[in-house]
Formats: C-alpha cells, sequence, structure tokens
C-alpha cells in the first residue's frame, strides 16, 4: 500500500500525518525514542442538535443580565463591539457575503475573509451552515456578540459537518501563523474521540496568545470523554436552556468551564445572504464565549488574562441541574464589561509553615496521563484526605505537584495505573511518582503495574482509654455472587446464581462508565466493528477471532451494588450460543452471568438491552469481560454496544479512632542483580542462554520450560522477598504464558502468572516484579515455569533482581 502524505505540523505539535502507513511500521515509529505518540486519525464533526424554525433569538438577552426574566435588549458597553479584534472560526466555512457581516447597512463590503481550507474538498464556500451560525453568533450585526469583530473562516469540516483530527490539526497550525502580532480569538464547536495530538494542538493555540474556546458536546455526558473538550487549557462551554437549566443534550463535567445560551439560537444562514435560522448544540453555546472575549480584547484585557476575567466575570448559581461536578456559572458580558482599573496588590505575606503534617506528592506523567490516579487515606480513621481520579491528569511529559498540611496520623498512599502497565518504563515520555512526608522522601517510583501503595506516619494515641477492642479481620475474598438489587441490603447470598435484571427507575444509581467504542484506545480492549453499531459509528465485536473484550480496571469503592447495562445483537446465533459476563477480583476471573440463545434471548439480528447486578463485597476494584460461549464459527458473531456501569452508593461510616503502632519501614536489600553478560550463573544452574538483540538472555522454551532460583541461604535473613525481571514473548500463541512458583515447606505455590494476550503481546519487552512472604520458613525455593510453550514458542528474560528485606 502506498504512504501519503497528509501534513507536516510544527507550530501546535511537531509530527506529522500519512495514510497507508502499516501496522508493523506504526509500531516501528512508536519504539523509537525520538516519537513521543503514535494515534490513528480520527473523524470529527460539528456539535449540532435538532434545527427549529425559529426568527428569533434569546441568547444574547441573556448574557447581558444577571437574573430571569428577559429585557428583550442587549446591551453590552456601547463602546465596545469587538473592532480590531479577529475571530477565528476553525469549522464549515462562513458565506462571508451574509448581510450580518456587512459593515453597516449601507455599506455591505464583509468584515468576513477566507483563511484556508484544510477539509480536502477544494471550495471556498460554506456549504453546510454550521459555521456560517456560529461566525454569526460571534460577530453578526444582528445575532453577534462582537458586532464589529474581524471573522475569519477557516474550513476544517466538509459539506456533511464532518472531518479528520489532522484536517483540524492543519487548521490550527495555519490559525497560529496568521493570527501572530493581532489581537484574536478562536472558536471550535467541533469534537470527536479523545486524542493527545489535537489536545496539545488547541493548547499550543492558546499559548500562542489566541484565547481558544470549544464545544462541551452533545450527549449528555462527560465532556472529559472527548476531546478538545477534555483540554484544560481552554475553555469548555456547555448549554443552557431560556429557562436557565442545563439543556438536556449538553455534556458536563469538571472539564467544562462555563456555560452559556445553546438552545434554538437563531443566527446567519447559508440558503441566502438574508437568511437565518435557529438550531441547537453546544456548537451554539460556545461562539457566544468567544464573543465575550472579543469585547476583552478590545478593552485592553491581555490575552492571557482572557479566560480567568471571563470565569470572574460569570453569574453563578443559575443553572438548574448544572451535572455533576460541572461549575455553576452562566456567561455575562452586560454593562461595564471593561475591566476596572487595577486595584494595588496588597505586600505579599511569607508563606505561612504549615503547623501540622505535610505531605507532597510530585507526579511526572507518562505518555497515557490519562490513565494514573492515586489516592491519600488517613488510617486512623479511615478517611480520604485526597485523591485525583482516572482522567485528571491530561498532559503528557508534565510535572505536577500536590500539597496538603494534614494532622499528624498514619497515612496510605496508593497510585493506580488504569491499564495495569504502571507509568514507567515502556512508554516515552517516563513518567513516576515522588511522596514527601515533612520534606522526607516516603515513597517513589513508576515501575509498577496496577497499583503501588506505601504507609508512613503513625496514628495519633486517644485522649481517652478506650476500652480494649479487638481490631476487625479482614474478610477473605470470595467469589462474586449474585444477588436482586436491593439498597437496603446489598450484601450477596452466595449461593443465589447471577441473573440478568432490567433496571429499577426508583433506584438512585450513579453511572460512572460508559463506553461507546468509538475510540481505539476506550475502556475495552477487544475487537471493533464498523459495520454494525447501535450508536455511533462503532460496536464491540465478538466472534471466533475476537473471542474476548477486557475492561480497564474500574474503581468501585464508594458501591455496595453495580449494575451493568448494555445493548447486544447476534448473528448466526443458535440455540447455546451466546455471550458471558465476567469480572475479575483479587487477580481471579469470576463468571457473573451469561445470555444465551433459547434461554435469555430467542432473536438474532435485532438490538436488545441487557442487564446484570452484582454486589461488591467490599473490593476496591474490578475488572469486566464479555467473551463468547460455543461459538462454532465466523458466523457466529455478537455485537456490545452502548455500555454503562452504574453503583449504588455506600452509606459513609462514623469515623472510628483505632490506635495502630506505626509500621517499620525497611528497604530492600539487593541479593543479586543479574544480566547473563557472562552465560549461565550460579543463581541460575542449568538455564539456557541466548543472545537475543545484541545481549544475553534468559530463555524459556518447549525443551526448557523449567529454571529455578538456586537459593543459597537468600532466605534466612529475610521475612519478604521481591523478584524484579524484564521478559519478551517471540511466536505466543494466545493463553500461551509463564508463571513464578515458590516451593514452601515442600509444597509448590503458584505465585504469579503472565498471559500473552490483552496485557501482553508478542514482540515488545515487560517488566515484571512480584513480591513474596516466605512465612518465616527458610526453606524457600523459586522457580520459573512456562506454561503452553509449544514449537518455535520464546521467552527471553533478562535483568533480574531478587531483593529481600
Amino acid at each position: 500500500m502506498k504512504v501519503n502524505l497528509l501534513g507536516i505540523f510544527s507550530k501546535s505539535i511537531k509530527g506529522f500525518a500519512v495514510s497507508g502507513l502499516s501496522v508493523n511500521a506504526a509500531k516501528a515509529y512508536t519504539n523509537n525514542k525520538r516519537v513521543l505518540f503514535v494515534q490513528q486519525n480520527a473523524y470529527v464533526q460539528v456539535f449540532e442538535d435538532e434545527v427549529t424554525e425559529k426568527t428569533t433569538t434569546w441568547g444574547l438577552d441573556r448574557v447581558d443580565q444577571r437574573d430571569l426574566p428577559l429585557d428583550d435588549t442587549y446591551s453590552p458597553d456601547e463602546d465596545l463591539d469587538g473592532t480590531g479584534v479577529h475571530a477565528y472560526i476553525i469549522d464549515t466555512g462562513i458565506r462571508i457575503t451574509h448581510e450580518e457581516f456587512w459593515v453597516s447597512a449601507e455599506n455591505n463590503a464583509t468584515r468576513a475573509r477566507w483563511g484556508v481550507n484544510t477539509a480536502e474538498d477544494n471550495n471556498r464556500f460554506d456549504c453546510n451552515g454550521h459555521g456560517t451560525h456560529v461566525a454569526g453568533t460571534v460577530g453578526g450585526k444582528k445575532y453577534g456578540v462582537a458586532k464589529n469583530v474581524t471573522l475569519v473562516a477557516v474550513k476544517v469540516l466538509n459539506c456533511a459537518g464532518d472531518g479528520t483530527y489532522a484536517g483540524v490539526i492543519k487548521g490550527i497550525e495555519w490559525t497560529i501563523t496568521d493570527a501572530k502580532d493581532k489581537k484574536a480569538t478562536a472558536n471550535l464547536s467541533l469534537g470527536g474521540p479523545t486524542s493527545a495530538a489535537v489536545d496539545m494542538a488547541v493548547r499550543k493555540l492558546q499559548e500562542s496568545g489566541v484565547p481558544t474556546f470549544v464545544a462541551a458536546g452533545n450527549d449528555n455526558s462527560d465532556a472529559c470523554l472527548a476531546s478538545p473538550a477534555r483540554e484544560r487549557s481552554v475553555v469548555t462551554v456547555g448549554s443552557t436552556a431560556p429557562n436557565d437549566s442545563r439543556s438536556d443534550f449538553s455534556n458536563y463535567g469538571e472539564c467544562v468551564d462555563i456555560f452559556a445560551p445553546g438552545t434554538d439560537i437563531t443566527s446567519a444562514w447559508i440558503d441566502s445572504d438574508t437568511h437565518a435560522k435557529a438550531i441547537s448544540g453546544t456548537s451554539m453555546a460556545s461562539p457566544h464565549v468567544c464573543g465575550a472575549a472579543a469585547l476583552l480584547l478590545q478593552s485592553g484585557v491581555d490575552p492571557a488574562s482572557v479566560d480567568a476575567e471571563l470565569l470572574n466575570r460569570g453569574t453563578d448559581n443559575k443553572i438548574t441541574n448544572p451535572g455533576d461536578k460541572s461549575p455553576n456559572k452562566l456567561l455575562y458580558i452586560g454593562e461595564n464589561v471593561e475591566t476596572n482599573p487595577p486595584t494595588p496588590a496588597p505586600p505579599t505575606a511569607a508563606p505561612t509553615p504549615c503547623p501540622l503534617s505535610s505531605i507532597k506528592i510530585e507526579i511526572m506523567t507518562d505518555e497515557f496521563p490519562d490513565e494514573t490516579s492515586w489516592k491519600l487515606v488517613n488510617n486512623c480513621n479511615n478517611e480520604t484526605k485526597a485523591s485525583k481520579h482516572f482522567g485528571f491528569y491530561d498532559k503528557e511529559g508534565y510535572h505536577f505537584t500536590h500539597e496538603e498540611c494534614l494532622t499528624d496520623a498514619q497515612y496510605n498512599f496508593t497510585i493506580y495505573d488504569q491499564w495495569d502497565d504502571g507509568m514507567c518504563c515502556e512508554y516515552q515520555p517516563e513518567g513516576g511518582y515522588k511522596v514527601l512526608y515533612n520534606d522526607k522522601v516516603v515513597a517513589e517510583g513508576g515501575n509498577f503495574e496496577s497499583s503501588e501503595s506505601t504507609t508512613f506516619g503513625s496514628c495519633e494515641p486517644p485522649t481517652a482509654s478506650p476500652t480494649p477492642t479487638a481490631s476487625p479481620t479482614a474478610s477473605p475474598i470470595t467469589p462474586l455472587t449474585a444477588t436482586p438489587t436491593d439498597t437496603t441490603s446489598p450484601t450477596a447470598s452466595p449461593t443465589t446464581p447471577f441473573t440478568a435484571t432490567p433496571t429499577d427507575a426508583e433506584e438512585n444509581w450513579e453511572t460512572f462508565f460508559q463506553e461507546y467504542f468509538e475510540t481505539k484506545r476506550g475502556k475495552f480492549r477487544g475487537g471493533i466493528s464498523k459495520g454494525e453499531y447501535r450508536s455511533g459509528k462503532q460496536s464491540l465485536l465478538l466472534n471466533k477471532q475476537a473471542r474476548k473484550a477486557t475492561s480497564v480496571w474500574t474503581d468501585i469503592e464508594r458501591f455496595n451494588v453495580l449494575k451493568i447495562n448494555f445493548y447486544a445483537k447476534f448473528k448466526g446465533t443458535n440455540d447455546g450460543d451466546g455471550i458471558v459476563l465476567m469480572a475479575k477480583n483479587n487477580k481471579k476471573w469470576v463468571e457473573v452471568t451469561e445470555w444465551l440463545m433459547g434461554k435469555e434471548y430467542n432473536k438474532n439480528d435485532e438490538w436488545i438491552p441487557l442487564s446484570a447486578t452484582l454486589p461488591t463485597q467490599g473490593m476496591n476494584s474490578l475488572k469486566f469481560r464479555f467473551q463468547h460461549k460455543k461459538y462454532r464459527g465466523q458466523e457466529n458473531t455478537a455485537f456490545i454496544d452502548d455500555v454503562s456501569i452504574s453503583g449504588l452508593m455506600k452509606p459513609t461510616p462514623a469515623p472510628v479512632l483505632v490506635p495502630t503502632p506505626a509500621p517499620v519501614v525497611l528497604p530492600w536489600e539487593t541479593i543479586f542483580d543479574e544480566d547473563f553478560e557472562e552465560g549461565s550463573t550460579d543463581s541460575f544452574p542449568g538455564a539456557s542462554i541466548e543472545t537475543f538483540e545484541g545481549k544475553n538472555c534468559l530463555l524459556l522454551k518447549r525443551q526448557q520450560q523449567r529454571v529455578t532460583i538456586k537459593s543459597k541461604n537468600y532466605f534466612v535473613d529475610f521475612s519478604e522477598i521481591k523478584l524484579e525481571f524484564s521478559f519478551y514473548f517471540d511466536s505466543m500463541e494466545e493463553d500461551d504464558s509463564f508463571f513464578l512458583r515458590m516451593k514452601l515447606n515442600g509444597k509448590w505455590i503458584r505465585m504469579k502468572e503472565w498471559m500473552r494476550g490483552e496485557d501482553y503481546d508478542n514482540g515488545a519487552w515487560y517488566t515484571g516484579s512480584v513480591v513474596v512472604d516466605t512465612k518465616g520458613s527458610k526453606n524457600v525455593k523459586l522457580q520459573f515455569r512456562g506454561g503452553g510453550i509449544r514449537g518455535d514458542d520464546k521467552i527471553y528474560m533478562d535483568k533480574v533482581t531478587l531483593s529481600g528485606k
């Protein structure tokens, strides 16, 4: 296949876009240390909702007053109209001859001009209408916020309102160059799946001195799940209705910065130079804020201060149902919009030292910052004192610092990675973390799998002597079992089988997980179908080749009961064929329930809603997996779409202070560090050593599937042993594996397994580690052993380190 160059980027990101690149070539770029990331180009679209035929507007009337009812006037400061400011409309183009953009009623010279077309349709006009409507709201003479602003058409979307992220980035690159040395603002009423490249591009546009505004999206869901809406450096705008409620389509959440009118907004349209139309969407809300930015720029506000000034002037607490974690702030550009003369700042006081315990948490993000989360818990009362959820971090290779001033206590810090590959060392840039307690480092690292924890400090004794109470014993981890949803008694009966259950509308469920399978790197790893879908353009595929799909680890700590809802469509299935829902808890997969032809459903070729509930049984996190059952050929196929997981909240227990002695944290002491450059060693007697990629490596293969680590009394002085190593799969089949086992007091125990599949693939180096409790025994052996190594299957191992404490 011929490789075609689509564009070279240098202003917003350093990179290029191509088509026709093979998967192997893309992987080769990924492995190049000079390449930050490689991602698939994605489609982007306008955020426009239903169309109405209203010919009046209310949006301008709302943003110039604090309260309802409307007064049928629009009165920003009479001297401010955007004169001297350029507004770049990165959209479908602009009908620049429309009377909305005339200099005046007597002078039909236009204030709009064409900039560039990167939509690859080779025409310089708006054949969709969306961009013209947005431009009219920013700067139309009747419908616009800034009625004399210069409008620039940056066409990145085609006649259908679609485009690619490569085209959007090209348009941003052009805008950065053209806006240099101008007073300028930009609006992007568009979006698509999450993209580090497009997020980086709009961030560079903002940093170039162009205040940038983006639409939150029209999915009535978390704006943090789309780009560029999730980018924190730009202003993300949600939509409101005439009654000050959040528009029923508007996205929400902590990635939203402000709301503005977006339902039934009248503005210019493309049918003629006089035509107007009312349409709805967050696409209509964002240009209100962009126009307000033009007024501030005209008034002399520094571009770097425009965002903060708009948010500071916004009207608080007017929006009903703004959405979970959304700001309750509505755009305001009423009279006296000019900035007041600055009040001299008082002398800066010396920083107040923390009188208690200071805890500093430093996070250096890797290539996938949104996969990192952490939690700081006071062990003395089991209270979470600080945390950052998955998706909070959104900048690659960025240093974040969080400081807390807390009471003296014993604390537990846990850091998590959503994809079980830590923060180091498979990707560039490499990430890591550090925790300082009263200016002393108590934890640091980055090379872990799903999580890593450390405990520090100590609990203060209570003021009064409590009656001695035995510490509660942790319940053993039990397999997940089914129970009907019950908000008053969510404890599971271990003998009740799981069944699919209908949604109970009366329950107060909180939805915390949604997946529509529209992005390549979503919340599930598995096959994707572009030909069958219930919503969007893709769905999850299960068939003979794509037998299972596994989710990321999901935080469920705050819930008692979970409900999994999704839609499924079956093709060619017979009685007994179907899908199984699995859950992974404590490294063990457990069946939740199954849906089989002839039992739970009886029809092929139609989308059906399915649901299941399960108790969390005190677990903090779970993985979910869909997999086929009894599929006998390619024709037996299932499609899954619109997956959501909801939970019922746990009751908050009263804090109980339990004195706990301070643990003694001992450092790990290295016992040996082996790189096999001298061949077989005393620590691995009789092991096969083979040169691979220019270095000697330990080899597991069909002829030698076991390698035992000679103890040499390693365990006499240690109660814990940590083994760390690198490994590489070569020609391994799916589900082939190797594992570490320990011989304790004459009995072999399997400790951990590394399987070729969704977590580890052929052709890449991975890092493995395991900590072993010797349980006081001195008679311990450790052994690597292959699981199903056949034919030419090989596992290379290197940099084996054994430590103890």
